[in-house]
């Protein structure tokens, strides 16, 4: 399956264009760790050169394209109507939404990100064999898991 992250065609006003897969990638790249460490600002420049993180930041906020979702990381989800968001030559934005009957996507069933659990147990702290067990579990959580074919 390939994501398309910049609907194609976009009109002759559009400078940036994202769809749903890009916007959600997006949102992907707004955790601390991709912001400090510049992978947010690569992942701009790459699919959507010459655009500012902190542009599109403000851009996406004005717009009001996410809502509220404390199961992501983020805090955020993409709001169901959003179909595109379109960043215009004059810097003004624009919100392509489907109609209404339309269908709306399904989710990614595998959508980018996620997280996952360790138990923390006192006797984990308490010896340096304990301390390896947590940081083993810690390791094998980090680890990128394969997508199925």
């Amino acid at each position: 399956m390939t994501v398309q992250l910049i609907p194609d065609p976009l009109p002759d006003d559009v400078r940036w264009g994202f769809t749903r897969d890009g916007l959600l990638n997006i949102r992907h790249h707004f955790h601390w760790i991709a912001v400090t460490k510049g992978f947010a600002r690569s992942n701009l420049a790459k699919h959507w050169p010459g655009l500012v993180w902190n542009d599109l930041m403000h851009a996406l906020n004005a717009a009001k394209v996410w809502k509220s979702d404390p199961s992501h990381f983020s805090g955020k989800d993409l709001k169901p109507q959003v179909k595109e968001f379109h960043i215009l030559h004059d810097g003004t934005f624009r919100v392509i939404r489907f109609t209404d009957d339309a269908p709306i996507p399904a989710p990614d069933p595998q959508p980018i990100g996620g997280g996952f659990t360790v138990e923390l147990r006192p006797e984990l702290l308490n010896t340096s064999e304990g301390r390896r067990n947590l940081a083993r579990l810690i390791l094998e959580g980090l680890r990128p898991r394969k997508n199925p074919d």
